[in-house]
């Protein structure tokens, strides 16, 4: 299942360890700087050059790439990698050719405050980048009380911890659902008009429980009835409560099927002697949330303890 977002899409992950899916930067090339570079170097870079240009124009990325690459491992010239750059765009390798674009743009900014030619290349590179950036997703992750030698990984690769809180590049893919959600899309209108836009693109929609008192439960149920595309089981997590805060308890699912509860409203009436009960038993020293606190073991299973506390 992936999400489907706006032009720059993000999807920000709060948890104590993370395994994700994403693409790192590439690798930075070893060569010296154009000024620094001796005539022998400058040559045997541009044969490279040459090469890998000649490769790029039949289309022949990989050798093209392989050149431009050693040319950089010579000389880091702006104007090679901007060309490895389009070879990697032009591959469909669209992760790694935004990150090339990105360095292209740094290092030719330096080199045009003494070399005007360099201007140019960083105006290219920036205006091609952006272009390359409409076709990529980017992943937020942050990662909180991680152990030292945590390790996060995106689409089987090691990410840096230094770029643990910067977008990291996701190749987007084909939105098989999208899940609606209350909270996250923003209330009951929202979701039905998420239902509308899935329909007319053809996806299927699916509805996200996080484990939510009769309230919202509720509010879902309400909501679900109003889309008439929703036609996949929605989720409901309120099941795993063993009470609830509203008149008459749970609302249960019977046969696989739950029906809206009748009344002004959302149908219920919140029980405000549980509410006060409830309130009062969480903000209690007599409670340890072992959900949200993973030092804490389960209670009812001696040794367990969660590998992941809630989002």
């Amino acid at each position: 299942m992936r999400t489907l977002d706006g032009s720059r899409r993000s999807l920000s992950i709060c948890a104590a360890f993370a395994l994700a899916v994403l693409v790192t930067s590439s690798a930075s090339a070893d060569g010296v700087a154009p000024g620094a570079a001796t005539p022998e170097q400058k040559k045997e870079a541009m044969d490279h050059f040459l090469v890998g240009k000649q490769a790029f124009e039949s289309r022949n990325w990989e050798k093209s790439i392989a050149e431009l690459r050693a040319s950089l491992g010579i000389v880091d010239s702006p104007n090679a990698r901007l060309e490895l750059a389009r070879a990697l765009r032009d591959s469909g390798a669209l992760g790694e050719a935004w990150t090339e674009y990105g360095q292209v743009i740094d290092d030719a900014t330096k080199l045009a405050a003494t070399e005007e030619r360099y201007s140019k290349t960083a105006d290219a590179a920036t205006s091609e980048r952006t272009d390359v950036e409409a076709k990529l997703s980017f992943l937020i992750v942050t990662v909180v009380n991680a152990p030292p030698d945590a390790v996060l990984k995106v689409g089987g690769r090691v990410v840096p911890h230094d770029q643990w809180r910067t977008p990291v590049i996701a190749m987007p893919g084909a939105v098989d659902v999208v899940l609606a959600d209350l909270w996250y899309w923003g209330g009951l209108h929202n979701n039905i008009a998420l239902d509308i836009l899935c329909t007319a693109s053809g996806i299927d929609v699916g509805m996200h429980s996080s484990s939510e008192f009769g309230i919202g439960w509720a509010a879902m149920i309400h909501t679900a009835c109003a889309m008439p595309h929703l036609k996949l089981a929605m989720d409901n997590m309120n099941l795993h409560l063993r009470d609830d805060i509203i008149v008459g308890g749970k609302i249960v699912p019977v046969g696989g099927e739950v029906a809206p509860p009748e009344g002004p409203g959302l149908g219920i009436e919140v029980d405000e002697e549980k509410l006060r009960q409830y309130t009062a038993l969480a903000t209690s020293d007599a409670v340890v949330d072992r959900v949200l606190n993973p030092a804490a073991a389960d209670s009812e299973r001696p040794g367990w303890y969660p590998e992941m506390p809630a989002w």
